[in-house]
């Protein structure tokens, strides 16, 4: 990681400073936040680089401190400005990489996961062809192997999860057609808007429940009648787990019972159906079962480093796969990155108790400290809530000591995902660093 400073036009440092952070990720797409608060200089210990001091002695501003949690393993340029004082202010670019060595401990997302010796050896391996075609010889197999787990007639490999929902969304619905669907649902709240920009597909989104689930109650009043004045009601949307959290066998028969008596389709974003089949203690395909088509994730808690499946019946695949021509998610000799699924299916599914163990050892131990809320977790992702008075700091020790952590759904709020590249040991370091933050307030 380095850093360059510039000169730029305008003011310099006051006491008191407004500071815009323009965040430029590697994919191109830009981020604002605002803070303010007294300079200091403690960011260059929360980065542990060598800084440039400011013209009047200052080096850095304490409320950057969250910002550099959450975005140092990001490519990013941030702009500090003065309005209320003279002379020159600076401009600072803060260079750095998607897999940051400063991240040693990377709770921000069971994507983060990297394939190790003996799955990357199973790609080198793979035997391949063309996939447009039909015969790359992995993708199928791995297509197959999918079926018989999920229970479904067909399988279509695609890049990501959010492909392979927009695809099942686009398979279920027409031009002015509508999905019921959660608030909080990856496929409504995550996805860019894909199934609005790209499919003209209206969502009706609903409240989510504590637990995950929407209300059958709002269900049934969001399925709209026969009547030209609306979009034509077609699929109903759920998500198993959802924010971590395991819908039960009874709530999914009873929300999906409902919205075929309304004449509605299923779709499951099982993206981490597997998590939420080792809680429950019963085979995917019986989470599977109620629905007309799933969406699987292999590189989230499995592991592999791309892929997703959409599983469903044999017209519905037909319909999806040309479906992924049209969005471009036609892949040639595709099964290098099958080979990777075929290994996550056979070697790291049983092992998803383990992550889930050690979240809750992990949220067990964050409830102990003041000023942090934890949410018990089902699987493996834990919620903490932190005290507005220490959100900037505590984000800043954590990102100063390696710890990588999400904080999107805002500055107060975190989200610790544990998952095959944090070990227990791991768990049991994060909480010492931890610790050592509340050690003396």
């Amino acid at each position: 990681m380095t850093l360059r400073f510039q000169p730029a036009q305008g003011l310099h440092c006051g006491s008191e400073a407004h500071v815009v952070l323009h965040c430029q990720r590697t994919y191109g797409r830009y981020a604002t936040a605002f803070a303010q608060s007294r300079m200091d200089d403690s960011l260059p210990q929360l980065l542990g680089e060598s800084f440039i001091s400011w013209q009047n002695g200052f080096s850095c501003l304490h409320a950057v401190q969250f910002i550099a949690a959450n975005l140092l393993s990001n490519r990013f340029a941030f702009a500090v400005y003065w309005p209320n004082a003279i002379g020159m202010p600076r401009s600072l670019l803060l260079e750095g990489n998607p897999m940051s060595p400063a991240i040693r401990y990377d709770f921000r997302s069971d994507t983060v996961t990297r394939p190790g010796p003996l799955m990357r050896a199973a790609m080198a391996a793979a035997e391949v062809g063309d996939d447009v075609l039909g015969d790359d010889p992995t993708v199928n197999r791995l297509e197959a192997i999918v079926c018989e787990i999920l229970g479904k007639e067909s399988a279509l490999f695609v890049s990501s999860g959010t492909q392979s929902n927009l695809i099942a969304l686009m398979s279920h619905c027409e031009r002015g057609d509508e999905y019921i669907v959660g608030q909080n649902a990856h496929c409504y709240r995550w996805e860019a808007g894909g199934a609005a920009a790209l499919g003209s597909i209206q969502p009706q989104p609903l409240t989510n429940q504590p637990d995950g689930t929407l209300s059958l109650a709002d269900i049934e009043l969001a399925v709209k009648p026969d009547d030209p004045h609306f979009a034509r009601s077609r699929l109903l949307a759920l998500e198993n787990t959802i924010g971590g959290k395991a819908l039960s066998l009874a709530y999914v028969d009873a929300a999906t019972s409902l919205a075929r008596r309304h004449g509605l389709s299923c779709h499951l974003d099982g993206a981490r159906v597997f998590n939420a089949a080792a809680v429950l203690g019963v085979p995917a395909a019986t989470l599977v079962a109620p629905f007309d088509s799933a969406s699987v994730c292999l590189s989230k808690g499995l592991g592999a480093p791309i892929g997703s499946m959409l599983v469903g019946s044999f017209p519905f695949i037909s319909r999806a796969r040309r479906l992924r021509k049209m969005l471009g998610g036609g892949m040639r000799q595709a099964g290098i990155m099958a080979a990777a699924g075929l290994y996550a299916l056979e070697h790291n599914v049983d092992r998803l108790e383990v992550d889930h163990t050690n979240a809750r050892i992990l949220a067990q131990g964050l409830s102990t400290f003041p000023g942090l809320t934890v949410s018990a977790p089902d699987t493996n992702i834990v919620f903490v809530n932190v005290a507005e008075e220490i959100a900037g700091v505590f984000s800043g020790h954590l990102a100063a000591h390696g710890i990588g952590v999400t904080s999107v759904y805002g500055t107060t709020q975190q989200r610790w995902v544990t998952h095959l590249d944090v070990s227990a040991d791991a768990v049991e370091a994060a909480l010492t660093i931890v610790r050592d933050f509340f050690v003396g307030r």
